[in-house]
Parts: structure tokens; C-alpha cells; sequence
């Protein structure tokens, strides 16, 4: 923690006073400020390029209005920014002078992004590779947060950032075998990050309500003298227990176990499980290596259906079928998914598609796709969000590209990593926390 300013107040009468700012700097990107008011007061940021500022951030208070804090997060390095602390009570407005903030510039790892189109909010996820990182971009495509996770000798492919917007939770983790998996969670604001181990824990995971999380497992079991690896679903609590709520072992059987790819490990690679989600207490599983999707009852464990792949409960209603595939998320209709496509195939390019589920019966079809004029293939991740208000962003995974479209399907924003680097898993969010 570094104390980096301490601004002196104006206060408009002598019954109101702002008393001293202390700015502190816990990352190379974020300033977290506080101070008090003599009277109960509100609490908020002016943030501009100049001292006209322009745009507000909102702040924190104690419950008797007498404590402020806020978290100056989001910009970007290309210039020095200037705030200044406002207060309002029911007697004056009130500030404090000028300060100013210009954030360090990204490591080498993360150049900005190639962009065309507008977007005012942030893409939140990871950048995997030889020196991964969790990383935010603003619209603009230059990395406004950053943390650096090391070699992992496998990647990070999933961040989340909390639904208050405080902190980004990354799942990292070493090769398969060596069962050594966490999840760091990273303040927005700084600081030494928050560790859980996850033992076996790989791709993704969602938070468990109760604290903890539900996560991807590597399940490895012996077939025909092979190690083979598949998969399950576990919950981990809060408390450190763990639950094996599904396996794929109790559900599918391996075929043709010699041919398998053999992993860093020795086990063999068979069912290869890659993303999870979590609606209305059902889980989704997508399995790249059966080309499904499976839904699992959240509380009881029980497998709902199977989407896709061999011998599906739900069976297509055209020709066009999905898989492999990352990402699927209940949407209103039925699911939204990554369609990675089957490399020198017809259908080698990759694209976003939602489906309707017709639960009586038993059936799905296509309500719409977007796959960039068959240009894009991605051979690994990728995912598709809906975004609030209408449109979605799709993350092109290890195509290196992300793409917005409008309401009605049309591009309004494209960013493409200029080094053709990997995009993990990816979420739009509106805005950063200014909650310390």
C-alpha cells in the first residue's frame, strides 16, 4: 500500500467541512480515496482528462455519512487524469482541490487491442499463453487492469467479475495429473489476492451462493490398462469440503481407449469437459470431446438431458448441427453456445447460435447464428453473452478476436489481439466498482 496524495478540501460555508483526502495506490492501475465530512453527506467522483472532468464515479458511506471512500478504476494509461471528491449534504455541495492519477502502462504481454466500432463499457477475462494474465480492456481495446499469474504450464481460460463489480475471480491451474487447480481472487481495487484450492479443478467454474464454488474436475479412472481422463461436476464449500455432484463415468463409456490423445500426465483424453454455467438451479456442461451438452440438476445431481453427441435425449430439427463446442448458457428460448465447428470440414468456421429446446419434444432448433461470413475458426474456447439491453459479445477464443453485435445482430464493435494471441473466456460489464 502506498499513500501517494493528500489533497486539502474547500468547503463552501464554515458549518461544512471536507476534511483531508488520503488517496492510496494498492495496484499500477486503481487509487482508492478517503475522507470525512463534519455533517452527514453523499459521496461521489468528478473524473476528467482535464480539470472540467465530465464524468462521475459513484463512492461509498459510513452508515452515519460521515465516512466517504471510492475506487478510481478503468482508466487507461494514455493520460493523467484528474478528480476531484464531492460531497453533498442538506446544507452545501462541497469538494476538494484538483488531484490527479495516471496509471502505469501495460506489460509487454498485453499490447491494446486492434479496434474499430464504439463501446463505453470494459471486456473482462484472461489473456492465456507462456505469461498469463487476468486482464480488462475498455472499449477502446488498452488494457485498464491487469494481474499477472506466472507460467502455469497450462493457462487461465476463465475470469469472472463479481456481480458487485469489487473483485475478478481466476481459475488457474497446472497440467492435467498434477492436481494442483485454484481460484485467486483479485480485489479491483488492489491488494494480495484472496487463494482457494481446487484440487483437480480445470476450465471454469460459477460461485455457489452458500460460498465456494462448482467446478470441473478431472475424474481419471483405468480402462483396459489405460489411465483415461474424464470429467465431473464437484462442488466445493466454503468450508473446504468437497461433493462430487455428477460424473461423466456414470453416464457415457469410452470408446477405442488405445487411440486416445494422451495428455502431459499419461491419461488418455476422452471426454475433455471445457466450460460450465450455472441457471435456475441446473447446471451446464459442455464436453468438446463428445460434442454435447449435458444438464444437471443443481440440487440433486441428477443428469436432466443430454444435448447433442451420441445418442442425444433432444435431437435436431435441421440439418446443422453444433460441435465441438464451448460455453452454453440458458437463455429464455432455450441455450446460447460457441459453435467451434469441426476443423477441415464443411463447417470448419466457428460461430455464436442460439437454440430453441422444445421440452415436450425432445427437440432443438436454430433461432439464430452469427459466424462472421464463415471467416473466423477457432480452434479452442470462445463464448457467447448476451449483453444487457440487447446485443451480444462473442469471444472468438484462439482466433484472438471479440465481436459486439447490436440488437439485431449487426457488428458494432471488433477487436482483434495484433499479435494473434488467445482470447479465454470473456464477459462484457458496464462498469468497474467503485466500492473499495
Amino acid at each position: 500500500m502506498r499513500i501517494i496524495a493528500l489533497v486539502l478540501a474547500c468547503a463552501p460555508t464554515a458549518g461544512d467541512a471536507l476534511l483531508e483526502v488520503v488517496t492510496e495506490q494498492n495496484s499500477e492501475t486503481t487509487i482508492t480515496i478517503y475522507w470525512s465530512t463534519t455533517v452527514p453527506a453523499d459521496a461521489w467522483l468528478e473524473v476528467g482528462a482535464d480539470t472540467s472532468y465530465g464524468s462521475t464515479r459513484a463512492g461509498w458511506s459510513s452508515e452515519d455519512g460521515l465516512e466517504h471512500a471510492a475506487v478510481l478504476a478503468g482508466l487507461d494509461s494514455s493520460a493523467t487524469w484528474h478528480w476531484r471528491v464531492v460531497s453533498v449534504s442538506d446544507k452545501a455541495e462541497f469538494h476538494s482541490a484538483d488531484g490527479s492519477f495516471r496509471p502505469d502502462g501495460p506489460p509487454a504481454a498485453l499490447p491494446d487491442l486492434v479496434v474499430s466500432g464504439e463501446y463505453e463499457g470494459f471486456i473482462v477475462g484472461t489473456a492465456p499463453g507462456a505469461d498469463n494474465h487476468a486482464v480488462i480492456y475498455n472499449g477502446e481495446g488498452r488494457p485498464v487492469w491487469w494481474r499477472h499469474l506466472g507460467d502455469t504450464s497450462f493457462g487461465v481460460t476463465q475470469a469472472r467479475l463479481s456481480d458487485d463489480g469489487r473483485s475478478v475471480a481466476v481459475i488457474v491451474q497446472k497440467p492435467y495429473g498434477a492436481n494442483k487447480s485454484w481460484v485467486f481472487r483479485y480485489a479491483v481495487a488492489g491488494g494480495e489476492p484472496e487463494v482457494v484450492e481446487l484440487p483437480r479443478a480445470h476450465h471454469d467454474f460459477v460461485e455457489l451462493a452458500t460460498g465456494g464454488f462448482a467446478t470441473l474436475v478431472a475424474d481419471v479412472r483405468t480402462v483396459d490398462g489405460y489411465e483415461v481422463q474424464g470429467d465431473a461436476l464437484v462442488e466445493f464449500s466454503a468450508d473446504g469440503s468437497s461433493h462430487m455432484l455428477w460424473s461423466v463415468w456414470d453416464h457415457e463409456s469410452p470408446q477405442g481407449v488405445s487411440s486416445m490423445m494422451t495428455l502431459t500426465s499419461g491419461a488418455r483424453d476422452w471426454s475433455h469437459f471445457n466450460s460450465l454455467s450455472a441457471a435456475n438451479g441446473v447446471y451446464w456442461l459442455s464436453s468438446y470431446g463428445l460434442g454435447a451438452i449435458y444438464t444437471v440438476d443443481a440440487e440433486t445431481g441428477e443428469q436432466i438431458a443430454k444435448i447433442g453427441g451420441g445418442n442425444p435425449d433432444y435431437h435436431r430439427t435441421d440439418h446443422v448441427d453444433f460441435g465441438p463446442q464451448h460455453a452454453p448458457i440458458a437463455t429464455e428460448a432455450g441455450m446460447l453456445l460457441f459453435n467451434n465447428g469441426i476443423l477441415g470440414s464443411a463447417s470448419a468456421f466457428s460461430e455464436a447460435v442460439e437454440y430453441r429446446l422444445d421440452h415436450d419434444l425432445r427437440t432443438y432448433t436454430r433461432l439464430w447464428s452469427y459466424d462472421a461470413a464463415h471467416s473466423i475458426h477457432a480452434l479452442m474456447l470462445g463464448n457467447v453473452d448476451p449483453l444487457p439491453g440487447g446485443g451480444h459479445l462473442i469471444v472468438w477464443g484462439s482466433a484472438g478476436g471479440a465481436t459486439i453485435l447490436d440488437d439485431e445482430g449487426q457488428p458494432r464493435w471488433e477487436a482483434v489481439h495484433p499479435l494473434g494471441s488467445t482470447f479465454g473466456y470473456a464477459h462484457a460489464a458496464a462498469e468497474l466498482s467503485a466500492i473499495p
